[in-house]
């Protein structure tokens, strides 16, 4: 799995861990596998963590 930081319009910042990740237009869809596990709404960056 990857890590993912998701910040959305309100300055929110959330670290989100799956496979992959849509990203079409203000939403994000992050899946583990072809399984949907969270998704977010006003999406302005998406960023892959690297440790």
């Amino acid at each position: 799995m990857t890590q993912w930081k998701v910040t959305t319009d309100d300055n929110d910042e959330r670290i989100v861990e799956a496979d992959s990740v849509v990203w079409r237009g203000r939403l994000a869809t992050f899946y583990c596998g072809a399984e949907e596990i969270e998704y977010f709404y006003g999406v302005v960056s998406i960023q892959r963590v690297i440790e």
